[in-house]
């Protein structure tokens, strides 16, 4: 009988507690989310005619998860975004760039909505009509 008592309280004992076998395929998957931001953009440049801004970079080969990248231009010391949605291409056109000195700074976002950190390249833009050609005024 006491064989008996034993078993019945182990098995309520592992009942109460939840106990189960390493291959119970019912227990819930922890997913963890994703942090890590994707790779940095390279090889940015950029070319201006008149106030028009052509900025291309390198196609980002390294993260798999990719949704595309946000281009922002420098007001001083903020950046302004010219991509509120990331852009799948490696290119933008700025068809509206202040005249002088132009930051731009192009991130990556994957996802998950992580973004990585910028890479930035100066553009000169000189602005109104080129004077070299009458027929664009």
């Amino acid at each position: 009988m006491k064989t008996l008592t034993l078993i019945a309280i182990a098995v309520l004992a592992m009942g109460l507690t939840g106990c189960s076998s390493d291959n119970d395929t019912t227990a819930p998957l922890v997913q963890v989310p994703d942090t890590a931001p994707p790779a940095v953009p390279t090889l940015v440049d950029g070319h201006a005619r008149d106030s028009v801004v052509q900025l291309t970079w390198a196609p980002n080969t390294t993260d798999a998860d990719l949704v595309g990248y946000k281009v922002y231009r420098m007001a001083g010391d903020r950046a302004v975004s010219l991509t509120p949605a990331p852009v799948s291409g490696t290119s933008y056109q700025d068809p509206a760039a202040p005249a002088g000195a132009v930051e731009y700074r192009v991130t990556s976002v994957d996802t998950s909505g992580n973004e990585s950190s910028y890479q930035s390249v100066q553009v000169n833009v000189v602005g109104g009509p080129n004077p070299y050609h009458p027929q664009h005024q």
